[in-house]
């Protein structure tokens, strides 16, 4: 089992029904293994954990209880972005210096099937705020998730708990423990190692197979140095694409089948398969083609904005209005992020102006509408493209990346590109398959028009015209230095 996620506590606390059903999962299976990939800085923003202060909760606490209790069984790893100067931590406070880079992927896998999306599954994305989920069974693309994370987490440092564990095993000693819905949160003390990956309890073997580090027939991983990984990184995760790419070649999947095509956007380490796949989009964005875009932080990096503005197709653009990002009404600095979006916003409509883009991105131009709805949040993205008007999407990219300028240059992101086969290829399948492929054009069609119900507000003048669109010139100007961390 592997989980990649930014955080999983406090701010984004995670519900203990999730943390208590993986401690049963644990208890109940001696032979499972689970490894979750959190970021370093988000994860410990809080501090050291202290009893009995709730203000000392963090991702790190509330996952070491698992850690201690399990460890042979929960490996927890926090990546720190690299060439982050010490300094500039203790300085500026992890809160701030979290714009260096995060870990963002989102990606959560058990066997054969991985769940992609953008969400860090804590419970306002269970109740209030919105994004994209998508399921997939495939033993190819679970090894490849597998083989990324764990690649990543030997670059991380291991969460260790310096408690003593809890008996987990049934027996007179041990009482049931709750059940998972009224299991309450719980919190314990934590330090972190750096090991190099040397304690990994999982590992790549061979032809991309997943083996425990406990088996005796393994040699002893080679340790990665706590500094100066950042290029050698870059080249094992392109050694890593390489790899799987000619696997999958090796493969000869039918010309009808589904193609599933990883895109990675990492470029503190040099990765850009995002950005450098943007601009192969073009030739199929024809006048007869629909394209749809969406990012809850809207400040679209170059490759996507050029791909929007050069494009023929009618193209629809859905933002987060600012009542929907998630930093609105927020305290400190991060109140400021919901008008700085607004200007990057009010500078992509501009730009639409000059090339003579604006239109009704139904049968012409191109058309910004923003994501509201009351007492939600808004943290979708990706895009859907369609082959002609009033066609189910054939192509769409889901995943962590925000399509903007710091997705591109400083965090890690995981996505994936999506293909269906067109009409014609699809008629020479087996009646089973086009209907699982009707069924998936449906699904796709059918969580476009969902985002589009609460997205009804025209971007135009009037709306920037508004006084609650003022923007303040200190925070243009902020705007403008730090686009690459927005």
């Amino acid at each position: 089992m592997l989980c990649a996620r930014v955080c999983a506590g406090r701010a984004h606390p995670l519900p203990a029904a999730q943390i208590a059903a993986l401690r049963e999962a644990l208890r109940r299976r001696p032979h499972l293994r689970c490894t979750v990939l959190l970021d370093y800085q988000r994860s410990t923003r809080e501090g050291a954990y202290v009893p009995g202060q709730r203000r000392s909760h963090s991702s790190a606490s509330l996952l070491a209880p698992l850690v201690r209790d399990f460890p042979a069984q929960c490996e927890v790893r926090l990546f720190r972005a690299p060439g982050l100067p010490a300094w500039a931590e203790r300085m500026l406070g992890k809160r701030l210096v979290e714009g260096w880079g995060l870990q963002h992927m989102k990606c959560y896998g058990h066997e054969g099937t991985t769940l992609w999306s953008g969400a860090n599954l804590s419970r306002d994305y269970f109740t209030n705020r919105q994004d994209r989920y998508m399921t997939l069974v495939s033993r190819a693309l679970s090894a490849y998730a597998r083989a990324l994370l764990l690649l990543v987490a030997r670059h991380s440092y291991l969460l260790c708990s310096p408690d003593p564990p809890r008996r987990v095993g049934g027996g007179p000693l041990s009482p049931p423990p709750p059940p998972p819905h009224a299991a309450p949160e719980e919190h314990g003390a934590y330090t972190l190692e750096w090991d190099g990956g040397r304690k990994a309890l999982l590992v790549e073997g061979p032809e991309g197979t997943i083996q425990r580090r406990s088996n005796g027939d393994m040699a002893p991983a080679p340790g990665v140095p706590e500094h100066g990984w950042r290029r050698s990184l870059g080249r094992d995760v392109a050694a890593l694409t390489a790899r799987w790419t000619a696997l999958a070649r090796r493969a000869q999947p039918a010309p009808d089948a589904v193609r599933i095509t990883p895109l990675l956007q990492m470029g503190q380490l040099g990765i850009a398969h995002e950005t450098r796949a943007a601009p192969l989009l073009l030739p199929a964005l024809g006048s007869s083609a629909r394209l749809a875009l969406t990012s809850g932080y809207f400040g679209l990096s170059r490759p996507w904005a050029q791909l929007v503005l050069r494009a023929q197709a009618p193209t629809l653009v859905l933002a987060a209005a600012p009542r929907a990002n998630g930093f609105f009404g927020s305290k400190g600095i991060s109140r400021h992020l919901p008008p700085a979006y607004t200007w990057l916003e009010r500078r992509f409509w501009i730009a639409l102006g000059r090339r003579g883009r604006r239109g009704d991105g139904e049968a012409h131009g191109v058309r910004i509408v923003e994501w509201e709805r009351e007492g939600w949040t808004y943290h979708a993205k990706g895009i859907w493209l369609a082959p002609g008007a009033g066609m189910a999407p054939q192509h769409t990219l889901i995943g962590s990346s925000n399509l903007g300028r710091r997705s591109a240059r400083r965090d890690l992101e995981a996505s994936l590109l999506i293909s269906l086969p067109d009409e014609t290829r699809a008629n020479s399948s087996s009646s089973d398959d086009e209907a699982a492929l009707a069924k998936l054009r449906s699904a796709l069609d059918a969580e476009l028009r969902s985002l589009r119900k609460h997205a009804t507000q025209h971007v135009d003048a009037a709306l920037f015209a508004r006084k609650e669109r003022y923007v303040h010139p200190g925070v243009r100007v902020a705007a403008w230095c730090i686009q690459s961390l927005l």
